[in-house]
């Protein structure tokens, strides 16, 4: 997946979030709210694991 691909998911997921929170439905809102969680957390996790050889980067 690339950088693009994973910016427009968190768009449409924040479209969905202010939809859902517009019309009053809250699972709307909920769902749209754990894909960006999901997704950040996907893209905190590659991020770490890139730099240098060794992996000597720590997950914090």
């Amino acid at each position: 997946m690339t950088k693009f691909e994973q910016r427009v998911l968190v768009i449409l997921s924040f479209l969905l979030l202010i939809i859902g929170y517009v019309s009053g439905n809250i699972i709307i809102s909920l769902f749209a709210l754990f894909i960006s969680l999901l997704l950040w957390k996907k893209n905190k996790k590659t991020d770490t694991y890139r730099g240098g050889k060794n992996g000597n980067r720590t997950d914090s």
